[in-house]
């Protein structure tokens, strides 16, 4: 053996043990056990939707990734915000691992609060290669925004195949969507978290109130103007039409105005009253005027002194 050989040797020697240290350190952990009715979650490799998902969780961690069994009562929380990476911001993990709480008896969280801490969600598709040694089910790729929740029953009707795996990937799509929550919370997957604790359940719902309200709002107001507009429209278009025939009416109708009548010899209705009619009766009011006032020396029925 040469010395050359004999120099390298040592170097030979470090590379395999720090091989050998990666591979013992790099695992993929899914103790978990599903109930017996949840069977047909398995792929045909005989795996339980945990450990499918530790499996496409690994890219992202440098090959190492484990999902434990979480109490009753508490859910599968997405990526945190340092956990936010492709291989856990798109809807097949989502649905796997949602698939593991129900194998369990638990209750999944929404997708929305799923990809909370996401900048980019990426729905029925895995962006990332899937690792050699396992197979995603056909229904793990379903479409989970229009419900914005994994459906068991849509799964178990769906089916396990087809299959994809590292050799034959599978998309239905590769629409992405965007997040804009923000949150403060780093709750791990793995851990778990109380349903009625977890940060990821509350904003994006408030969020999503918000919107409804203020589209609500914009259409009543959008709503309340175009009916104010369409009555004094209305207001001032019924104005002006009994305007219009008010006026008309004044100037279709001719002024009935008896026109003065001259002396007429020939009508007597045109002569003026007789001059002895006027003189009498004038003369009628100068006497009662007069008989009413009392004559000096008459007596006028009151005792004299």
């Amino acid at each position: 053996m040469s010395l050359l050989t004999l120099k390298a040797w040592p170097s030979i020697v470090a590379l395999v043990a720090a091989a050998a240290l990666q591979g013992a350190f790099a695992q993929i952990v899914a103790n978990i056990t599903c109930l017996s009715s949840f069977g047909w979650m398995n792929n045909s490799l005989g795996q339980n939707p945990c450990l499918v998902t530790a499996y496409l969780g690994s890219p992202c961690a440098d090959g190492s990734y484990e999902i434990v069994a979480i109490p009753a009562g508490t859910q599968y929380t997405g990526p945190p915000l340092s956990g936010a990476n492709p291989c856990q911001c798109n809807s097949v993990i989502y649905s796997l691992t949602s698939a593991c709480g129900v194998c369990q008896g638990l209750i999944p969280v929404t997708w929305s609060s799923w990809k909370t801490y996401c900048t980019t969600a990426f729905t029925q598709l895995y962006p990332t290669t899937i690792p050699t040694g396992t197979a995603v089910p056909n229904w793990a790729y379903l479409d989970v925004v229009t419900g914005n929740i994994f459906n068991a029953t849509a799964a178990q009707l769906d089916g396990d195949l087809p299959e994809s795996n590292a050799t034959s990937p599978l998309s239905i799509s590769t629409t992405a969507s965007l997040s804009t929550s923000a949150h403060t919370s780093t709750t791990p997957l793995s851990a778990g978290s109380p349903a009625s604790a977890t940060s990821t359940g509350s904003s994006t719902p408030t969020s999503k109130s918000s919107d409804v309200g203020a589209t609500a709002g914009g259409v009543v107001g959008g709503i309340v103007g175009v009916g104010a507009i369409a009555g004094l429209a209305a207001w001032f278009f019924i104005r002006r039409r009994r305007f219009r025939r008010a006026s008309s009416a004044a100037f279709s109708q001719p002024q009935m105005t008896q026109p003065p009548r001259f002396y007429d010899p020939a009508d007597p209705s045109t002569f003026p009253p007789p001059l002895f009619s006027t003189l009498q009766t004038t003369t009628s009011s100068v006497n009662q005027n007069f008989s009413q006032q009392s004559r000096p020396g008459q007596y006028n029925g009151v005792p004299e002194v």
